[in-house]
């Protein structure tokens, strides 16, 4: 086996590849970057650089890891959302990109309201991409950030505090927003939405990821039926209530938001063309 930059991603993209990956060679690239704090541009640039063997017996442990389709953000244990680089760790949920549809969207929806010291309450922050990317792009807002999980919350904080934004994120250990009784401007929300069925379906990566920031009971919507029937308790009238949906789903949680008493109900799609987005305002 060459001990350059080039052998050592070439054996593991063929490792991977043997195994079955469809992104074996983004996997690779991606773990040798981290191992060597290189970008993946300079893995080529640099392709005939000798790796020490200790970097190497490091990469090819991460390697077989990856093989097994442990999740591919646990092993580098980071990720960009937005305009924030997360810590990421086994225990707590990954975000996805499509999410960031639901910040966009909630940044379209309060319009000039950007400027106003906004209150808003999101509901299952997990690694807070949502909290600290809000709080982020809205520099006057105020959060506050809920999970029944120690772990995310820990993890949250730590990434807001590495963000900067620690100051205006209050984190809630908490299930939904019980104990709260502030009124807000904005809810929002990614809840759990796979159902029964979805699971019996899952890409192996995701059986790493914790089953409570998944499960969404028999028909994926337990969450939503919740907070549309029982937000109107925190969230002031005219506020916005903004939800991730997963595919197929936006319908159904439309209509759980008429019958609850909302207007202005939106559906929004993610650049896939799905709909990914729910939103809506509470009715006066």
């Amino acid at each position: 086996m060459s001990g350059s930059v080039l052998g050592v991603l070439k054996t593991g993209t063929h490792f991977l590849e043997e195994r079955g990956l469809n992104d074996a060679q983004e996997s690779s690239e991606e773990l040798l970057s981290h191992l060597l704090r290189k970008t993946k541009a300079s893995l080529y640039l640099d392709s005939s650089e000798i790796i020490p063997n200790r970097k190497q017996k490091a990469f090819f442990e991460l390697i077989k890891k990856r093989s097994d389709h442990y999740p591919l953000q646990y092993l580098v244990g980071h990720l960009p959302f937005r305009h924030v680089n997360l810590e990421v760790k086994r225990g707590v949920f990954i975000p996805r990109p499509e999410t960031e549809c639901l910040v966009d969207l909630v940044l379209e929806r309060i319009g000039k309201e950007n400027d106003s010291a906004l209150k808003i309450l999101e509901i299952g922050t997990g690694t807070g991409c949502l909290a600290l990317s809000l709080a982020h792009e809205i520099p006057n807002a105020k959060v506050v950030a809920t999970d029944c999980s120690k772990q995310a919350l820990a993890l949250a904080s730590k990434n807001a505090r590495q963000s900067g934004v620690l100051n205006r994120i209050q984190f809630v250990e908490t299930t939904y927003w019980n104990g709260i009784s502030s009124q807000f401007d904005v809810v929002v929300s990614n809840p759990p939405y796979l159902s029964k069925r979805d699971f019996l379906k899952l890409q192996p990566e995701v059986q790493f990821e914790p089953k409570r920031a998944l499960d969404g009971g028999q028909d994926g919507l337990r969450a939503y039926r919740y907070i549309a029937g029982k937000v109107q308790n925190v969230l002031k009238v005219g506020g916005l209530l903004a939800f991730e949906v997963g595919q197929g789903q936006a319908a159904r949680v439309e209509s759980m938001l008429q019958a609850s008493g909302f207007e202005e109900i939106q559906k929004t799609k993610d650049l896939a063309g799905i709909e990914r987005v729910v939103s809506a305002r509470l009715a006066h």
